[in-house]
């Protein structure tokens, strides 16, 4: 049986349809991409400002506050919620475990500062889980570099202070007060001894100076 021939005007109205379909199609998916690419920028624009400000507050008073994380943490959580509704909180929050547990157990082993610990569960807040142990992974690394050299200059400084001290003391006396009064000076050494046996404060290294670097290399690299 012969299929039914179909009238030009019919196949160009088909025709036409499915390229409108196409059109319609592409502008959807389109659409969807600029979206998409718009929630990325604000993902990312309110890290780095999270991040900025931590840093600013870190560097200056060596703590983070609460505010700060507390807020960023919350305004991550509604973001993601926004986004994706109960689906996006999911994700919101496994990027807060992820970036605050790992870091909770260096805190206890009192090799990271409470408000680092807080701020990485802000960040993971906002960046997913994926990409805030990216930067844990990165932070730690140059962590580990530069708070080497940040120690051996702090105990260099501390060395080159110790010894300009002494010789400030000892330019203080006179020949004839050597002479005179060695039991002065014997004194006075025996008091300058105990006062660099005496503990001196732990040095602190900001963490902050290590994650602004693996934020920004994670963004070049990425």
């Amino acid at each position: 049986m012969a299929e039914p021939q179909l009238c030009p005007f019919t196949l160009r109205k088909k025709r036409a349809d499915c390229v409108k379909v196409a059109i319609e199609d592409s502008a959807i998916g389109a659409s969807a991409n600029e979206r998409g690419k718009q929630v990325t920028s604000l993902i990312w624009v309110g890290t780095a400002l999270l991040l900025g400000t931590a840093f600013w507050s870190d560097v200056r008073t060596m703590r983070i506050p609460n505010e700060l994380t507390g807020g960023f943490f919350a305004a991550g959580l509604l973001i993601h919620v926004s986004i994706g509704g109960m689906g996006g909180l999911g994700k919101a929050a496994l990027g807060a475990a992820a970036g605050f547990i790992p870091l909770l157990l260096l805190y206890f082993l009192r090799g990271i500062g409470a408000g680092d610990v807080k701020l990485f569960g802000a960040i993971g807040a906002w960046i997913g889980a994926a990409s805030v142990l990216e930067l844990m992974l990165y932070s730690m690394l140059l962590g580990g570099i530069g708070g080497g050299i940040y120690l051996l200059a702090v105990k260099l400084r501390r060395r080159i202070s110790s010894i300009i001290d002494r010789k400030r003391d000892s330019d203080s006396y006179s020949d004839r007060d050597r002479d005179c009064d060695r039991n002065q000076e014997l004194e006075s050494d025996q008091v300058h001894d105990a006062n660099n046996a005496m503990p001196r404060p732990p040095v602190r290294f900001p963490f902050m100076i290590a994650v602004m670097p693996a934020a920004i290399a994670m963004q070049l690299l990425g």
